[in-house]
């Protein structure tokens, strides 16, 4: 079970243009395994939902993500979060990482701006 999950993170890297454990985008760095995320080397302090939602935007970095497609991500076994909700977390995360790196695609979703 560890090697099949092991082997499934892998694929999902490479899916995420991301081909080790530690993903760099601009000054950010995510490191997925440890829940830590840096900024220009400071350690951030992100939520769980925070972190993921950077997570699912950092997958593919300059590629608009749909609100509803971030919502379902974002619960995976239950019912998908309100767009407000979805609103509220990413207000908190720009608060966090910079207005600047996400960027809002009115009527569409939001973009990590790499």
């Amino acid at each position: 079970m560890a090697e099949l999950l092991s082997r499934v993170r892998a694929v999902l890297r490479r899916y995420a243009q991301q081909a080790s454990a530690l993903w760099s985008i601009g000054q950010l760095q995510i490191d997925p395994r440890a829940h830590r995320v840096l900024l220009a080397g400071e350690e951030l302090d992100l939520l769980r939902r925070e972190f993921q939602l950077l997570l699912e935007l950092a997958r593919e970095p300059g590629t608009v993500v749909p609100k509803g497609v971030l919502a379902q991500r974002l619960e995976p076994l239950g019912d998908a979060l309100t767009f407000s909700l979805l609103e509220v977390h990413i207000s908190n995360l720009r608060r966090k990482i910079g207005a600047q790196r996400v960027r809002t695609v009115r009527g569409v979703g939001y973009m990590l701006v790499p």
